[in-house]
C-alpha cells in the first residue's frame, strides 16, 4: 500500500520498515521522497508509529515553504526570542547593567590601589 504525500505516492511498507530500524532514516526518506520540511516528515513518521494505518486511503497535503512563511515564521520567534535569551548562566543586559558595570570598575580601582598601598 502506498501513502500520497503532496501528490507523490510513497511505500508505506518501506517507510515502516525504516521505522522500526530507525526513525530518524524514515523521516528522512519520507522528507526527501514528498519534498517537505523536516517538521511536516517527523509528524508524518509520529503519526504512523501511533496509528500504523493513519493515512490510508487519504491523500495528504503539507503547505509548502514559501518565502513569506518563512519571513512570517522569523518575525513570530524574534517576538519570543526575549524570553529564551534570558535563559542560561551568561550575562545578560539589563537597566542595570551599565550601573553594575561601573560599580565592579570602582571596587577593581579600590582593590588596585589597597594593594599597591600596602
Amino acid at each position: 500500500m502506498d501513502i500520497t504525500i503532496n501528490n507523490v505516492k510513497i511505500n508505506k511498507s518501506k517507510v515502516i520498515n525504516l521505522m522500526n530500524d530507525s526513525k530518524l532514516r524514515a523521516i528522512k526518506f519520507v522528507r526527501e521522497e514528498a519534498k517537505i520540511g523536516l517538521k511536516e516528515a517527523k509528524d508524518i513518521i509520529d503519526n504512523l508509529s501511533e496509528k500504523s494505518d493513519f493515512y490510508d486511503l487519504q491523500p495528504f497535503d503539507v503547505n509548502k515553504i514559501s518565502p513569506d512563511n518563512i519571513k512570517q515564521d522569523v518575525s513570530l520567534s524574534s517576538n519570543n526570542s526575549n524570553q529564551k535569551n534570558k535563559k542560561g548562566a551568561h550575562f545578560i543586559k539589563t537597566k542595570n547593567s551599565k550601573l553594575s558595570i561601573i560599580f565592579v570598575l570602582i571596587l577593581l580601582a579600590c582593590l588596585l590601589i589597597y594593594f599597591l598601598n600596602s
